[in-house]
């Protein structure tokens, strides 16, 4: 690689960091872990199938999220995959969807041992009567996002469907994403279950542990689920710059670190673009959740 700036860690701070390990997707090439000097401790290979998410457990297992995609043209319809690898990068633990989900895309281990995983499934064709434009609502296919939690033995021990929570009217720039293998509605790019928190320990239940906060970048906004009802509960889609615009990895900071309880995100300025000085610029945003203010950017 070519680059007029320096490569590897160019400043380092021990006393103002966590001092913690980083892993890294190089795909096509697998994955690594560095520590802070910028030092490979680990490296995974990559199956050969595409990645999106990926977790590194407590006991040094990698938790993958891969798609074998059977027709390039088609959006999301690909088969969706769950695997752990060991330390070793041995398949220690593998699950495929049901085939009436595709595109394996965001998931989490959660503390019980499931895995709270985010798939696609197609809106049923009864559903998109409820889309008012005629030209949307002739799309095939639609896609929407489902949110499913499965054990170790691959059974499904709650789900949650995007379109039948969600109005099928809500959408940004549509057009961006009319692509002729179908539409992407709802592109859920994150998901995290919510860590134990302060404004629900204060009596707030949209906050409360468990619930999960989503990313669905082509509504330029983030949201929590209330694991009981499935009601969204929460909605911020930022009052600066005319709001977030193709925003990704929202999460709540778990109590004991600095900005505890608070929602950071990178707002990527990608579209659904609300205006145009958002284009293609970048905000690091620590959002105040309960006030819904901006604390730092």
């Amino acid at each position: 690689m070519v680059s007029v700036y320096p490569l590897g860690t160019t400043i380092y701070r021990p006393e103002k960091c966590d001092n913690e390990y980083t892993l890294v997707g190089t795909s096509p090439l697998g994955f690594e872990l560095l520590d802070m000097n910028g030092t490979v401790v680990q490296r995974w290979q990559h199956r050969g199938e595409q990645f999106y998410h990926y977790q590194l457990l407590d006991n040094g297992h990698l938790v993958l999220q891969e798609t074998e995609w059977d027709d390039a043209e088609k959006i999301g319809l690909g088969q969706g995959h769950l695997r752990e690898y060991d330390w070793d990068g041995s398949l220690v633990w593998e699950l495929t969807l049901p085939q009436r989900y595709f595109s394996c895309s965001i998931s989490e281990r959660l503390d019980n041992g499931n895995t709270l995983t985010g798939a696609k499934e197609i809106i049923p064709a009864t559903e998109k009567s409820r889309i008012d434009d005629p030209r949307l609502r002739s799309i095939e296919p639609i896609m929407s996002d489902v949110l499913l939690e499965v054990t170790p033995a691959g059974d499904v021990v709650w789900e949650w469907h995007a379109y039948q929570h969600l109005d099928l009217n809500r959408y940004f720039a549509a057009d961006s994403f009319d692509l002729p293998g179908g539409w992407n509605w709802t592109h859920f790019n994150c998901l995290q279950a919510l860590p134990e928190n302060r404004w629900y320990d204060e009596g707030d239940e949209r906050f409360r542990p468990g619930n999960v906060l989503v990313s669905p970048r082509t509504l330029g906004s983030i949201f929590i689920i209330d694991r009981q009802s499935g009601d969204v509960v929460w909605d911020y889609q930022g009052d600066y710059m005319g709001g977030l615009a193709g925003q990704h990895c929202p999460r709540m900071v778990p109590k004991g670190i600095p900005g505890e309880v608070n929602i950071v995100l990178a707002d990527n300025g990608s579209p659904p673009i609300r205006e145009i000085m958002h284009t293609a610029r970048t905000f690091i945003l620590e959002v105040n959740p309960v006030a819904k203010q901006v604390e730092w950017i």
